[in-house]
């Protein structure tokens, strides 16, 4: 009498072919919405330095001259691990950051 307590191969075929298919269907989506949201935090981390040099301005009625001047206001030094470089300008408070990639 045979014993009919496992899988087949074919069984087997099937299922590992369909998660197969699925993970071929997901895992680029997935990469997808990561650099997405990658790109989401360099914009608002962007958005919160140009916010800090507008108060920074507003209480000074100056640009701050280095990027350390806005200590008293966020952590720079936080930032600065964060980031490859972050370009600063005195004279019109603009800052860009660099990513790694």
């Amino acid at each position: 009498m045979l014993n009919n307590k496992g899988f087949i191969l074919i069984e087997l075929v099937i299922v590992i072919g369909t998660i197969s298919i699925l993970a071929f269907l997901v895992v680029p989506k997935y990469v997808d919405y990561s650099d997405l949201a990658k790109e989401r935090v360099v914009e608002s981390d962007a958005r919160v330095i140009q916010g800090v040099v507008a108060v920074y301005y507003a209480n000074n009625q100056a640009f701050p001259k280095i990027l350390e001047d806005l200590e008293a206001y966020l952590d720079v030094n936080g930032l600065k691990n964060r980031y490859k470089d972050i370009d600063f300008d005195a004279n019109t408070g603009k800052v860009t950051l660099v990513v790694d990639e």
